[in-house]
């Protein structure tokens, strides 16, 4: 039988793991190859200098890797479905 102390002490715990999970930081942003966009959204080169001009999609530019796009920055209204 729990007393009432262990019983608050419960609920401060789970009231605790609550609050943890919102103050979680967000996920770290995807990064892709211009070759998976033009995949994901039909864009052709011309279509992908635009996007970034426009400031659709938010992308970088890697040494190693070259330009890569953040995918979560892609709006769903852009992505075909195959």
């Amino acid at each position: 039988m729990l007393t009432q102390q262990d019983e608050i002490l419960k609920y401060l715990k789970r009231i605790d793991a609550k609050l943890t999970n919102l103050y979680r930081p967000p996920n770290s942003p995807t990064w892709a190859k211009v070759s998976w966009v033009a995949e994901l959204t039909g864009w052709n080169g011309e279509k992908m200098r635009q996007a970034r001009e426009q400031g659709l999609v938010k992308w970088k530019n890697d040494p190693k890797k070259g330009r890569l796009y953040n995918l979560d920055s892609i709006s769903p209204m852009f992505i075909q479905k195959k």
